[in-house]
């Protein structure tokens, strides 16, 4: 019998998490940390559908292949797999360009091309030439993706607002706020922030049912019941962020 001193002396060995069937073995905590990404996954995934020119089921179909077939090829197990939005233009591009202008030529085109790259991927990585990206300053890789949430944040104001822009562009949009605050719409606003502030204090609270329940679907659900206690109008509701 060891004595309680070797015991404290006893180096902590953490558990690795693992990827593959083995990282099932915390399956209740995964059902849990599924449905809470699931709730971000699918309109983001429709989301960058729409906005690489591609139908919407096309973002949808990229997410459920992306999280069912790649953690067994390989992957992190801190990250999520599914469609990137700084992939967005350059699909876009791509499409038009394949289709000499029209998309819908474009598109199947562009789904070749996916695939080649898809094979060509999976060669660089038997050759293991993903250590050479340290090569490259992650100044490049951060700027793009505060670009990209600002955009998003932006492309959220008008849904927040409850009005709807006349701009489309980022510059336009932030130049065009100053007016909407005008004409507010006092209803959306109001739930937008009790949903914003709701969201905040359940991620801070250390509470048995956040995590029972992830906050996200919470608000959700406290958005829909809102939303049909105000009687807002079908089009707002739609396209409000904390609703859908």
């Amino acid at each position: 019998m060891e004595s309680p001193e070797a015991v404290v002396q006893k180096p902590f060995l953490a558990e690795i998490p693992q990827n593959g069937l083995a990282g099932l073995k915390h399956w209740r905590s995964d059902m849990i940390a599924g449905l809470l990404v699931s709730l971000v996954s699918l309109p983001f995934s429709l989301g960058i559908a729409i906005a690489s020119g591609a139908p919407p089921v096309a973002g949808l179909i990229s997410a459920i292949i992306a999280g069912l077939i790649y953690p067994f090829l390989g992957g992190s197990f801190v990250t999520i797999s599914g469609p990137a939005a700084g992939l967005a233009p350059v699909l876009f591009v791509s499409m038009t360009a394949l289709g000499r202008g029209d998309r819908e030529v474009g598109y199947p085109l562009l789904l070749g091309v996916i695939c080649m790259a898809g094979c060509v991927q999976i060669v660089l990585s038997r050759l293991r030439v993903a250590r050479f990206s340290a090569w490259f300053s992650p100044t490049v890789v951060e700027g793009m993706l505060a670009s990209i949430g600002l955009l998003i944040i932006v492309k959220e104001l008008p849904d927040l607002m409850g009005n709807k822009f006349e701009s489309h562009e980022f510059l336009g949009m932030v130049a065009e706020i100053p007016r909407q605050l005008t004409q507010l719409n006092t209803t959306v606003v109001l739930i937008g922030l009790l949903c914003l502030g709701l969201t905040i204090a359940l991620s801070v609270a250390r509470s048995r049912w956040t995590k029972i329940i992830p906050p996200p679907l919470t608000v959700v659900l406290v958005g829909i019941a809102l939303s049909q206690i105000a009687q807002l109008d079908s089009n707002i509701c739609c396209t409000f962020p904390t609703i859908c």
